[in-house]
């Protein structure tokens, strides 16, 4: 088992493949992750047999597309002090 995150057990899930296509300006322009082994690996770290994950569909590509760089003007502001807390530590 991995570590702990507010006392539930966490697996190691290994790796999601990624892709990661960049503009001319070398701004990103999309993303895609394979999320299906981290499924699987979730799966078999749940205890599922291998008649189950024989199932399960684990599929899960996804995809992100950044666009409209520098066409908005945006304002950011932090949360409010209540809305923040401190990242688990390993």
């Amino acid at each position: 088992m991995g570590m702990e995150l507010d006392g539930l057990p966490t697996a190691k899930l290994g790796k999601a493949p990624m892709e990661l296509w960049l503009r001319g300006d070398q701004l990103p322009a999309k993303v895609v992750m394979d999320m299906s082994g981290l499924g699987r690996a979730g799966a078999i770290a749940d205890g599922a047999t291998p008649e189950e994950l024989a199932g399960l569909d684990l599929g899960g590509v996804a995809t992100t597309r950044f666009t409209g760089w520098g066409t908005t003007d945006v304002e950011v502001r932090a949360p409010p002090a209540n809305e923040v807390q401190e990242m688990p530590r390993r």
